[in-house]
């Protein structure tokens, strides 16, 4: 039992990682249509991490100029709402890891049910 636990948390921990790189790619992608979302998918799918980045300081990284109609974006008030993002990913991954762990628990390494002679 000691073994599983550690792996379990290593897990847990590269789940997150690559959740949250690919939440961070697709809003570096949507940076280029001025918002940090790409589409409805992804906003659906990584609400938890939206709902952190937007009510989370630093301050909202795309300045828009009505004058010209332009936007600019400021990369490191980007980068810092990526890392405001991290813990909702940290949470889903333990969610789906501990989900995966729970399931596979009841139902792959129980021991059949005892049959017993009438």
């Amino acid at each position: 039992m000691k073994a599983t636990i550690p792996r379990f948390w290593h897990r847990v921990i590269i789940l997150a990682i690559v959740l949250h790189l690919i939440f961070c790619i697709q809003a570096l992608f949507a940076l280029s249509d001025g918002g940090m979302v790409a589409n409805s998918f992804f906003l659906v799918f990584f609400y938890a991490q939206c709902l952190l980045m937007f009510f989370l300081p630093p301050r909202y990284p795309i300045i828009y100029s009505p004058s010209t109609s332009d936007f600019h974006v400021d990369y490191i008030a980007f980068c810092g709402k990526m890392i405001v993002a991290f813990p909702a990913s940290f949470f889903y991954s333990l969610y789906f890891l501990g989900l995966i762990r729970v399931v596979s628990i009841v139902f792959w390494t129980s021991p059949p049910p005892k049959i017993r002679d009438a």
